[in-house]
């Protein structure tokens, strides 16, 4: 289930379905790439740490910091699975996800599922359109 030549873990939605990931060795140059994109178009932005060739941004949200979890079909079955709903930009609430959507989609998707005790499923095509740098 992960990328010939790395590490996988068991991971699984809270219906058990097994989310595809897997842990690198090594940053790629693409994350290196991306950081440098994300400096020429925001010069102000400062980084708490360098890239992380363990875990990707889904695996820091969704897997503890554990694992790369990259295939948006991953990420879509989490989303469903585990019933995170799309919210409004003006919705955000501390607390929620902001996540980069699959390349090719060029709008930020705010949920909220964590510890909320009250969610509301909007439609797409809400306000908050967003880059896909995820800034």
């Amino acid at each position: 289930m992960g990328r010939e030549g790395n590490d996988v873990i068991r991971l699984e939605t809270s219906k058990g379905n097994g989310i595809e990931n897997y842990q690198s060795k090594e940053v790629v140059a693409l994350q290196l790439n991306w950081r440098k994109r994300i400096l020429k178009k925001h010069p102000m932005a400062r980084f708490r740490r360098g890239p992380s060739a363990l875990y990707n941004c889904h695996g820091m949200i969704f897997a503890a910091h554990r694992t790369r979890i990259e295939k948006s079909s991953a990420i879509q079955l989490i989303l469903e699975d585990d019933s995170y709903d799309e919210i409004e930009m003006k919705e955000v609430l501390p607390g929620d996800i902001v996540i980069e959507p699959p390349r090719g989609c060029r709008r930020l998707h705010f949920l909220r599922g964590w510890g909320h005790e009250q969610t509301k499923e909007v439609l797409p095509r809400g306000t908050g359109a967003g880059g896909t740098d995820g800034v």
